[in-house]
């Protein structure tokens, strides 16, 4: 191992790493100096090479870790259109929803040191996952005669102790 004092630097723009880093395309790299034959102070007397930094362990200011915690939120998903673009098969869909949910709660079992599901989908994941594709779907064609059927429910049951709802749902 080398200690820091014995460390030079090369500076960015006489770097050949730093070239294709910086997007330089293929075709212009076949002809390129720097590239081929390294930063100038190489090729030329001792006197060129690039300024010795001597660097002490002592001299290094050490950043102290900082763990943030980040929450995004995303008002206008369509996770349904995002999950739909994917294919118009429907076992795809289920498929797809299906690994979703799994990987889920392969998460959620880390934490809680249960073992993880692993292979192919079982038929009560592809069972669930059908199920939410299907409520899903419905929740976006129907969806004003699923809020009128629940402002419904909401009145029976505000209204439960009468022995029956007027409306004739209940």
């Amino acid at each position: 191992m080398t200690e820091t004092s014995q460390w030079q630097h090369v500076a960015s723009e006489d770097n050949p790493a730093d070239l294709v880093s910086r997007g330089l395309e293929p075709s212009r790299l076949v002809n390129n100096e720097l590239w081929w034959h390294g930063p100038s102070f190489i090729q030329s007397e001792i006197g060129g090479t690039p300024v010795r930094l001597n660097l002490h362990s002592s001299d290094v200011e050490y950043l102290e870790q900082e763990t943030k915690t980040v929450m995004l939120v995303k008002e206008d998903s369509d996770f349904l259109g995002d999950i739909l673009g994917i294919s118009n098969c429907f076992d795809k869909i289920v498929r797809v929803l299906g690994f979703i949910f799994r990987f889920v709660s392969n998460c959620r079992g880390k934490k809680q040191q249960i073992v993880l599901h692993l292979g192919p989908l079982s038929t009560q994941e592809l069972s669930n996952a059908k199920r939410h594709v299907v409520r899903l779907v419905q929740e976006l064609k129907f969806k004003e005669d699923l809020a009128f059927t629940r402002s419904i429910r909401k009145y029976c049951f505000a209204r439960k102790n009468e022995k029956s709802c007027k409306c004739g749902i209940g």
